[in-house]
């Protein structure tokens, strides 16, 4: 990809505002993170970076035994997991992977989360400089774009374990003014082939990269007609989709088959995602943080900053460069607000992008401060309207004083009020982990799973624990590593679909039988409050709110027939024992099934779980069980297959 040169001079310049940035940036990540914790043994778990732990994981042993998908027989009864349908982490799992079994996931995973947060806000400045910015508009966007990152609800994204998505932004704010020198006519064919592969990349990260590009592009395109070589708008929408969907094919097409994340799930139970507010536009521009409005006290200096540096440009070509970063931060916050009205756009999670139509008038905003400056600095140095300029001066100051002290609000600890969590970012496993983790160790065994209750609201110290108990401890869990993606699941008094409290008592004890379930492990009010009531099921222990039962019941991982489980791991089921005709395993069958030796397996459903379980025809007295493949969704297709469901 080629960008076009500058003089030296000029390089030198961003040189040093780019060295500026990145050492600004260091020196908070430095503090909060803090740098003293990186190369140790403690784990980064806050929110969801313990369930990225646990993905990054999956992602290493399924490699090790050779296949980027495949089945993990830990959480939900099964379910398929690996890098092809990881959202957030596909890249350190990638790294994983090649690195091989002896990565240490957790140090792996703070290196990738501190080397992005440094190299994202270099993306701004870079943008500029590519879109020809003035040295002095360049540092502006570099500021604006480096107190973005701590004074939004980025800060909340990245320290909750979503940097993937926060750094896929920024890149897409480079992507889109390089884009934008190739429609321009600068550029030749390994230009255009360096853009699709870029865009692969960029998509890589996240799924949600597009959103910025396309808005830019499209302001630009639509602003800039008349300027445009129209060939090049065709080729560029022929060649980089082609490109980028190509590479990224191998994650798309399972991902959007097995409808792991287009289902309806997330509006049933998520249903913020589905929101929709005209009102958030203005809220948030008014820097209001209330609910579901997620404003910043940066978003109104940047929106006045970008009108001003439309308005401000000196020339019309100017003027539409950067009227078209504006409206494409516009768009974007519109999207933000009435996207949940739209199938797929509601499926992308729409508040994800409340601050990135913000990132994007960055670019202009920096323009507008440039010529507030230069229109201060003239007025001065004329001796003309100086109390005018003062209060110009004074207010930039404020504005911009606040914004720092925002920032050292996140960076430094203390009881305050904050958009992230309190510095450090990196700590000791918290109590509550740690009770979870001992007691599972100490009073439960592998001959029954754990009904294990998750929580959206980070219960067990801020964190979604269950994939990095379920590794340290060994235990197979019924519920998710994450809330609302399996009907066999358990978070927040809800379990198998509907609330706790509504489950008639031969319902729960069939859903105890159907899933093998011997322990379990609760914390909300209704739940344990249902628990306390429930035939078979003894309280056995008790921890800051956590509580711990015992399920009287024989244990058994076979629906119909006998044997037992001897080794279970990630892509494997080891069954020993077996005999009959035919036997039924708690287990739940995924297409791309397969056995060694080979047998007959087929799906079979089992009361109202909507994925069916495994069923061996003439078994042999020993087999392990594994997927093979990519697999679809379980859809008609695969129910059609069976006659009928089978009843305990």
């Amino acid at each position: 990809m080629q960008i076009s040169c500058a003089p030296r001079s000029d390089s030198l310049t961003l040189s040093f505002i780019l060295l500026m940035t990145l050492t600004a940036q260091f020196i908070l990540m430095a503090v909060s993170f803090p740098i003293s914790d990186l190369l140790t043994e403690k784990p980064l778990l806050y929110i969801d970076n313990a369930m990225h732990w646990y993905q990054v994981r999956l992602a290493v042993d399924l490699a090790a035994s050779g296949v980027a998908a495949g089945y993990d027989p830990f959480f939900a009864a099964g379910y398929l997991g690996g890098v092809t349908y990881n959202i957030s982490a596909r890249l350190p799992a990638l790294i994983a992977v090649i690195i091989g079994p002896s990565v240490d996931v957790a140090l792996l995973w703070k290196l990738y989360v501190f080397g992005l947060s440094l190299l994202a806000p270099l993306c701004p400045p870079l943008a500029a400089r590519v879109l020809r910015a003035s040295p002095v508009c360049t540092a502006a966007v570099a500021l604006l774009g480096l107190l973005l990152w701590w004074t939004c609800y980025f800060q909340w994204f990245y320290t909750a374990g979503m940097v993937s998505f926060v750094a896929a932004c920024y890149f897409s704010m480079l992507y889109a003014a390089w884009m934008w020198q190739y429609l321009m006519g600068k550029g030749s064919t390994r230009t255009l082939l360096g853009l699709g592969f870029a865009a692969g990349v960029i998509l890589f990260f996240h799924p949600c990269s597009p959103i910025p590009i396309i808005a830019v592009i499209a302001w630009m395109t639509l602003l800039h007609w008349q300027d445009l070589p129209k060939w090049r708008i065709g080729v560029v929408l022929l060649v980089v989709p082609a490109i980028s969907l190509s590479l990224n094919a191998v994650w798309i097409t399972p991902i959007l088959s097995s409808g792991m994340y287009w289902g309806d799930v997330h509006t049933k139970e998520m249903p913020h995602l589905g929101e929709v507010d005209l009102n958030f536009l203005w809220q948030e521009l008014l820097g209001r943080w209330t609910g579901r409005v997620w404003g910043s006290r940066i978003y109104p200096p940047i929106a006045i900053l970008a009108f001003l540096g439309v308005l401000g440009s000196d020339s019309s070509q100017s003027r539409r460069l950067w009227a078209s970063w504006l409206l494409a931060g516009i768009s974007v916050e519109i999207l933000r607000s009435i996207g949940g009205d739209f199938f797929w756009i509601a499926r992308m999670e729409p508040y994800r992008f409340s601050p990135v139509g913000y990132l994007l008038m960055v670019a202009p905003a920096g323009r507008g401060l440039e010529w507030a400056a230069s229109a201060v600095y003239r007025a001065i140095a004329a001796r003309r309207r100086l109390a005018v300029c003062a209060v110009v001066v004074l207010l930039l100051a404020a504005c911009f004083g606040f914004l720092i002290r925002d920032t050292m609000r996140e960076v430094l600890p203390g009881n305050h009020a904050r958009i992230g969590p309190a510095p450090p970012y990196v700590r000791e496993v918290g109590p509550k982990s740690r009770w979870v983790i001992e007691w599972i160790k100490s009073n439960t065994d592998q001959s029954a799973r754990i009904l294990f209750e998750t929580a959206q609201g980070r219960f067990h110290d801020g964190a979604h624990i269950a994939g990095y108990v379920a590794d340290l401890a060994d235990r197979e869990m019924i519920g998710g590593i994450y809330p609302h993606h399996h009907f066999a699941g358990f978070w927040d008094g809800m379990v198998f679909g509907r609330p706790i409290k509504t489950l008639e008592t031969a319902t729960f004890r069939h859903y105890l039988d159907l899933y093998n379930i011997g322990w379990i492990i609760a914390f909300s009010q209704p739940s344990r409050n249902y628990l306390a009531t429930a035939p078979n099921v003894k309280l056995a222990s008790e921890f800051e709110g956590l509580a711990a039962y015992h399920v009287n019941r024989p244990f058994s991982f076979f629906h119909l027939g006998d044997g037992r489980v001897t080794a279970r791991q990630h892509n494997r089921i080891d069954l020993d024992g077996l005999s009959g005709t035919e036997v039924i395993v708690r287990y739940h069958f995924l297409p791309g099934l397969k056995s060694r030796p080979a047998a007959r397996i087929e799906p079979v459903f089992l009361e109202d779980d909507p994925v069916p379980f495994i069923r061996i025809l003439n078994p042999p007295q020993s087999i392990s069980i594994f997927v093979e493949g990519l697999a679809p969704r379980y859809d008609s297709t695969i129910q059609n297959q069976v006659s009928s469901r089978v009843k305990p």
